[in-house]
């Protein structure tokens, strides 16, 4: 039976031989296929290149389809989310020519926060004493404390 090839872009196998795998490799459908295959891992840069330099599909923008597809000469964007795709693309320049700046944190936000309050907004809590806990809690349970863990038997513990 001989050997065969298969292509994951066409998902096709056919004999291996020279005249055959050129055949399919020149073929419009393995062309097409493996074109759309590299079209889903482009960057934002070139995703907006590319599709600035195209026509609005009228048909994609009258009905919300088109029958081409993937395959549409034409843009399925509209001018609104060209122009949000270009900051996207900006800002993600922006972070790999500046990778110093960092973006803020929910701590750096709390902190903020914090220093606009009022003083008298903000309550801390009085830290807890011996007093504040149960004395019949097991050891395991009760705060630990330099001088308790020194004064405890081994055996009490549970």
């Amino acid at each position: 039976m001989g050997k065969r090839y298969y292509c994951d872009y066409c998902d096709r196998s056919f004999i291996d031989d020279l005249e055959a795998r050129k055949k399919h490799l020149n073929g419009t459908l393995h062309i097409r296929n493996k074109k759309l295959h590299y079209k889903q891992f482009r960057d934002l840069k070139t995703i907006v290149q590319e599709e600035t330099t195209k026509v609005e599909c009228r048909k994609f923008l009258q009905t919300g389809e088109c029958h081409y597809g993937e395959h549409c000469n034409f843009t399925h964007y509209s001018r609104a989310q060209i122009n949000e795709l270009i900051l996207r693309a900006r800002e993600e320049e922006q972070r790999k020519l500046h990778p110093e700046i960092v973006l803020p944190t929910v701590d750096s936000w709390l902190e903020r926060r914090r220093k606009k309050l009022n003083p008298t907004d903000l309550i801390e809590p009085e830290p807890l004493t011996q007093k504040d806990f149960d004395p019949d809690l097991p050891p395991s349970m009760q705060p630990i404390n330099y001088k308790n863990v020194l004064n405890k038997e081994v055996s009490t513990w549970g």
